[in-house]
């Protein structure tokens, strides 16, 4: 999510995040922040004074299970540091944790344990991997190319943000790559 709504931060509302998504709609999955959310949200957006604000807020309320960031690594001692402090209670990140592995990554049995046959059989990286993540590519280009999107001809399509009419947001770093491939 890299977004506000009515004036409040996507990544840190427990109004539309918690109560709303998961407790009123019962979402179960796991919620990933836009790149750089999470950094914006003191860079840019000057909610918070630091990154360990940002991600004790994010964390802390339930919001936020993955930080996708190009520094998340700076991230991980902060959240250590955090749960050292007893700032963010371990049971939180056991619980992003297990909605990544179960919902997203589906390695987890119904009884909420690590599914070693699936885990022993993940492709992740694999050539197979890589070729069906190519072919996706493809296939989204073509698509783009012929103007064509799954979408019915009456249906109504809404996109908004910054990067809503820019090429060069949109296709940024990646642009270079997928020409190439």
């Amino acid at each position: 999510m890299s977004s506000d709504l009515n004036g409040e931060h996507t990544a840190t509302s427990k109004k539309y995040l918690v109560d709303l998504l998961r407790r009123e709609m019962e979402f179960k999955g796991a919620l990933v922040t836009d790149f750089g959310q999470i950094n914006r949200l003191y860079i840019n957006n000057s909610v918070t004074s630091s990154l360990k604000e940002a991600l004790y807020i994010s964390i802390s309320l339930g919001t936020i299970d993955f930080n996708m960031d190009g520094v998340g690594i700076a991230s991980i001692p902060l959240i250590k540091e955090l749960v050292k402090e007893g700032a963010i209670l371990e049971s939180t990140i056991d619980t992003s944790v297990r909605r990544i592995l179960k919902n997203w990554l589906g390695l987890l049995d119904s009884t909420g344990h690590v599914d070693i046959a699936k885990l022993r059989s993940a492709k992740i990286g694999s050539q197979e991997d890589i070729a069906k993540a190519i072919n996706a590519a493809r296939e989204s280009i073509i698509l783009l190319q012929n103007n064509m999107l799954p979408l019915s001809p009456s249906a109504k399509l809404l996109i908004t943000g910054p990067a809503s009419d820019s090429l060069r947001l949109v296709a940024g770093p990646i642009r270079g790559w997928v020409l190439q491939m």
